[in-house]
């Protein structure tokens, strides 16, 4: 039974995690009044798994990334009548029911996205008459009960009829007008009603009823805002400044509770909100805060309350409403505070450097070193000295500063290293101070410091770390250098990297985390220049340093943090990520923003007992797993201090407890007592607009109709995991565009420029905060209408049309010339006659006449075709003539091409076979030798054959071009792939580097990949060994540009004048000897021309060369 009501949250169960021994809460504010209003006074989560919120400026609904409002609207009856919300709720149906002030009850219709108002009718005999203002609301059964304020009544509404059924309250002994604010319904059947002015009445099954009230003798107010039934019968009663009152069964009335009465003020404070949690736990929503109370037990369990010094609190005491939703999370709305977000912080634990001062408060400053001796945590601050905590209960023992006096002596408050001697004592780095030497048997602390006239000093009284290797030697690292310290002695041998020295150290600002022992005398290094592999016996190094040009280099010089797990070197660095060295091989491997860390910021690396690795960043904790690089980021929503850790600042004890110091403070935890977060959220479709009109989507199996020539398609989606809504991650396909799955991060909408016409299936995916997929998915059918023109039925009645139209027009023609003939006939038949009737002899001489004419015309004719003959055949001489000189110029070209290019590697083929036969002794491995040789030289002309044969395949051909949908980004990558073995046969790196959209057009695949073969082909040649080849992918509003750069010598202007001819060779050569036709560019031009793309080229002498093929864009995606 659940109920919701004005400022009251009912009977929703609490996950028992949250009643942990630390009762420590990460909390997040929503306080921005342009997110949600400051008011909230009721929260619920659908069927669906949206969140939705009471307010006093309207509905608002939550999917983790969007609020959405629903508003009153002026004229509009299927809107909320108001747009003070005084409850919200959802019954065992998964219906969202509204009380908006002012009375009337409001039911959400998701599938459009409107409300339907029941307002009590005063007709109706058994409804309601009179103004109700609806404050509570709770199911029973087939009913909603619900209390009200205005009136000596309260209502049951049947969900079946939907008519309101009116429950009159009694009248008191005065007469006076009862009013209700709240009503609970009791597993017995019987009623509770709390009222305004005349206290609580009981209201039993057969009619009966009993009151309670101070006039009664037997409740101390008459003024209940709250009620709640336990799991033990127990009736809750929360009052108006009277605080909370309980009521078992068979008590004769309400009595206090001690426990919570001795709490300051809170036999007077006003209850709002009362719950009960999986252990059965009370949750107290008051003008105090949140108080929870175990009845079981008769105890105080926690009182969390507002602190002004912290953003960590609530963001106000006055708590109007608590709400858990179905991952544990509970959401508090205050009055004129907004809302608040309560995740257990679970495993990790915190403390807050900010809460310390020397009276007993922890002081100011970054946490900077960190150890634990015995039962005692010492804390190194950056400014604010060293803190001694009991380990147990982190109570601060005492503080040392430069102004203590046991032990004196501290030079610095700058605390940078701790480290334990055999000895029971400790050694103390400072910034500025020195090195220091603390025993607890003396009242003062040694100091060892730089001095500028001693060699035998320390080098700088920076101290970054002080190592104790195998051999029982002391080594000192400070930011100028490296020392070797006699602790009999008190020498300090200086040890600093020299510029023109490479045996020497990479650099002398040395880290904290930097300084690692490979083997006795042998020692990583680390540094702000570079990383370096010492030997102290030679006293020389070997330097690892980070080269742009160099892929298997370190990936940045600011080397600041190290650890070796007996396999690999993993090396942090700030700015480069994590570097994992194999010094076995020397071989680097990066893990930076690019490949999914979070941060390329790496202050500390810490493995725990399962082999993980945990990093400490600017970005909160990294858990990384070398097995199979898998990475879960946590940041300061999951517990931690804060999202800013701080350099050299981490520790590991003897049971696997890690701590990591930051800038709020330090955070320590069990890796294995870390859960994994298997909530399986919903995933829904959260928002639908088209050309910013949008479109209601609640109803996944209705398809949604666009109308033709819509374009600029926004789909919002969300998974409905809240707890850290901003690392649930995505993915999402469209049916009839892509089959496989796009993954966008944590970006929950995409969109569409255009879509083609017909019917498109959009399903979207995606994981909860920790990165584990949901099984549940989300999808939407978009029906994209064509236009009249693009129908079937166009077509067809337009090919009706036109056979029609020919049918008509060939019968006209056939008549016309019928007619036209017979006309004809007519007129040489009276012709004919008249000329019969003229002198037989004028007719003989017309006829001989007539006959030399025809002849004469018959010879002119022929004479005229002849010349025509003649001239034809001259301009075709001509023509052939011309043809005949520019084949000419290409077969000395081809000759010479052939001469040059096939007579020396043929002369190789025959000078090995005739070795061959002129020495059989030579041994198996020699004459395979000689047989590969031999193989590489013909397939190197063969392939060069090739490219002359499909030049003149496309010089005598029509090119024939077949069209097809192109995922660019795909294709692209798969060209750079297959180049990148070819490419590292000159230690040369193929890239591919996309920009902007990730465009579809429709072109011919096959075509665009003989044009990029001959751009990468011709990129590898003229690239000098050891560079880089970029093929690049971007876009603009017409074009989809495919570009490819090299490093080679560029193009001279006259270079470029004759580019794109055939047999053409330019000034500049391939690095290696290769071969080359000089058709590479001409086939590319003309494959491009067939595509209706352009060629250019964009080239400076000695500055490289990028080739771009500028192809007419298609439809793309976002």
């Amino acid at each position: 039974m659940n109920t919701i009501r004005l400022a009251t949250v009912f009977v929703l169960m609490i996950p028992a995690v949250l009643l942990s021994s630390n009762h420590d809460f990460v909390v997040e504010r929503f306080t921005h009044p342009d997110l949600i209003p400051a008011h909230i006074a009721s929260v619920t989560q659908d069927s669906t798994g949206f969140l939705w919120f009471a307010t006093s400026d309207g509905l608002y609904r939550y999917d983790g990334i969007r609020f959405e409002v629903y508003k009153s609207e002026v004229r509009n009856p299927a809107s909320l009548p108001n747009n003070n919300i005084r409850a919200v709720f959802t019954d065992d149906r998964g219906r969202l029911w509204v009380l908006p002030q002012g009375g009337g009850l409001s039911l959400f219709n998701p599938t459009r996205g409107d409300f339907t108002n029941f307002v009590p009718d005063g007709d109706h005999p058994e409804s309601v008459t009179g103004t109700y203002d609806f404050r509570s609301i709770q199911q029973s059964g087939e009913h909603l009960v619900i209390s009200s304020h205005g009136g000596d009544a309260y209502f049951e509404f049947n969900l079946n009829t939907l008519d309101f059924t009116r429950k009159s309250l009694p009248a008191t002994r005065e007469r006076h007008f009862i009013q209700s604010s709240v009503v609970l319904r009791a597993r017995d059947g019987s009623d509770w009603v709390g009222t305004d002015q005349s206290g609580l009445i009981h209201i039993r099954t057969d009619g009966s009823y009993r009151r309670f009230s101070p006039d009664q003798n037997n409740l101390n107010t008459d003024r209940v805002s709250a009620l709640m039934e336990s799991s033990d019968g127990t009736i809750w009663i929360g009052t108006v400044q009277a605080g909370l009152l309980r009521m078992a069964p068979g008590e004769p009335g309400p009595r206090r509770i001690r426990a919570l009465d001795r709490l300051n003020g809170f036999s007077r404070s006003t209850i709002y909100a009362i719950q009960q949690d999986e252990r059965g736990n009370i949750w107290i929503g008051s003008n105090l805060g949140i108080v929870i109370y175990d009845p079981s037990g008769g105890e105080l369990v926690l009182h969390f309350q507002f602190n002004p010094s912290t953003i960590r609190s609530l963001s106000s005491n006055e708590v109007r409403s608590i709400f858990t939703d179905s991952n544990g999370i509970v959401w508090v709305g205050t009055r004129n505070a907004g809302l608040n977000k309560l995740k257990i912080r679970g495993a990790f634990e915190n403390i807050l450097t900010a809460e310390f001062d020397r009276d007993g408060e922890l002081s100011r400053g970054f946490v900077r070193a960190i150890h634990l001796s015995d039962d005692e945590l010492w804390i190194g601050t950056e400014g604010g000295g060293i803190h001694i905590l009991d380990s147990d209960n982190y109570a601060l023992i005492r503080s040392i500063d430069t102004q203590s006096r046991y032990p004196s002596g501290l030079q610095s408050n700058e605390i940078t290293s701790f480290t334990p001697d055999p000895d029971g004592g400790l050694w103390i780095g400072t910034w500025g101070g020195g090195l220091h030497y603390y025993h607890p048997d003396s009242p003062d602390l040694m100091v060892y410091r730089y001095e500028a006239a001693n060699s035998q000093s320390l080098s700088d009284d920076r101290i970054q770390f002080v190592h104790i290797d195998s051999r029982g030697q002391y080594w000192v690292g400070t930011e100028n250098g490296l020392n070797r310290f006699d602790r009999d002695t008190g020498v300090f041998q200086r040890i600093k990297s020299e510029p023109d020295d490479t045996g020497t150290l990479a650099g002398n600002s040395l880290q904290t985390l930097g300084f690692l022992e490979k083997s006795p005398g042998i020692f990583w290094v680390a540094s702000w220049q570079g990383l370096s592999l010492y030997d102290a016996d030679s006293n020389r190094a070997t330097r690892y340093l980070s080269d742009p040009v160099d892929l298997n280099t370190l990936s940045s010089n600011h080397v600041i943090s190290l650890y070796d797990d007996g396999n690999y070197l993993w090396i942090g660095t700030f700015g480069g990520g994590l570097n994992r060295l194999d010094p076995a091989s020397g071989r680097i491997k990066y893990y930076t923003e690019q490949t999914g860390l979070p941060n390329n910021v790496i202050f500390a690396i810490l493995p725990d007992q399962d082999g993980n690795l945990w990093l400490s960043s600017s970005s909160g904790l990294f858990r990384f797993n070398p097995e199979d690089e898998s990475l879960v980021n946590y940041t300061e929503s999951d517990g931690l201090q804060g999202n800013d850790f701080w350099w050299g600042s981490a520790f590991r004890d003897a049971q696997g407890v890690l701590y990591f110091g930051g800038t709020n403070g330090l955070t320590s935890f069990n890796p294995r007592n870390i859960t994994r977060n298997d909530y399986e959220p919903r995933v829904v479709i959260s928002g639908l607009s088209v050309e910013n009109e949008t479109f209601p989507v609640a109803d996944a199996d209705q398809p949604v109709q666009i109308s033709a020539g819509r374009g600029f398609i926004t789909i919002e989606f969300a998974s409905l995991d809240f707890s850290d809504p901003d690392k649930n991650q995505y993915a999402y396909r469209i049916a009839g565009l892509s089959t496989d799955w796009t993954y966008i991060g944590n970006r929950s909408s995409v969109s569409y420029a255009s879509l083609p016409p017909g019917t498109h299936y959009f399903e979207v995916k995606a994981t909860n905060s920790a990165g584990v997929w949901s099984p549940n998915q989300a999808s939407i059918t978009l029906v994209m209408e064509p236009f009249f023109y693009q129908t079937n039925w166009f077509w067809i009645l337009t090919a009706i049309l036109g056979l029609s139209t020919v049918a008509l027009l060939f019968v006209n023609w056939s008549r016309v010339s019928r007619q036209r003939q017979a006309e004809l006939e007519r007129l040489v038949a009276r012709r004919t006659r008249d000329l019969a009737e003229k002198s037989e002899e004028l007719l003989k001489s017309y006829a001989e006449l007539r006959g030399q004419t025809v002849k004469l015309q018959a010879k002119n004719a022929k004479v005229a075709e002849q010349n025509a003959i003649i001239l034809a055949k001259s301009k075709q001489l001509e023509h052939i003539n011309k043809q005949l000189v520019s084949l000419n110029h290409e077969k000395n070209s081809l000759i010479g091409i052939v001469a040059h290019d096939l007579r020396s590697p043929a002369t190789s083929v025959l000078s090995a076979l005739q070795l061959l036969q002129l020495q059989p002794e030579l041994n198996r491995e020699e004459q395979e030798e000689l047989y590969t040789t031999m193989e590489d030289i013909l397939r190197k002309q063969l392939a060069m054959v090739n490219r002359i044969l499909d030049h003149q395949s496309l010089e005598s051909g029509i090119i024939e071009v077949k069209k097809q949908r192109v995922d660019l980004v795909k294709f692209c990558r798969s060209m750079a792939e297959s180049y990148r073995e070819k490419a590292a046969v000159k230690g040369i790196v193929v890239e591919f580097v996309t920009e902007g959209l990730h465009p579809e057009i429709d072109t011919d695949e096959a075509l665009l990949e003989q044009i990029l073969d001959n751009l990468l082909s011709n990129a590898v040649k003229f690239s000098p060994a050891d560079q880089r080849v970029h093929l690049i992918l971007n876009s603009s509003d017409y074009h989809v540009h495919i570009g490819v750069r090299d490093r080679g010598p560029g193009l001279t202007e006259s270079d470029k004048t004759k580019l794109f001819g055939k047999f053409q060779r330019l000034s500049a050569k391939p690095t290696a000897g290769e071969q080359t036709t000089g058709l590479g560019l001409s086939i590319v031009k003309r494959l491009a021309d067939a595509l209706g793309a352009a060629v250019r080229c964009e080239s400076e002498p000695g500055q490289g060369a990028t080739f771009w093929i500028d192809l007419p864009a298609g439809l793309a995606a976002e």
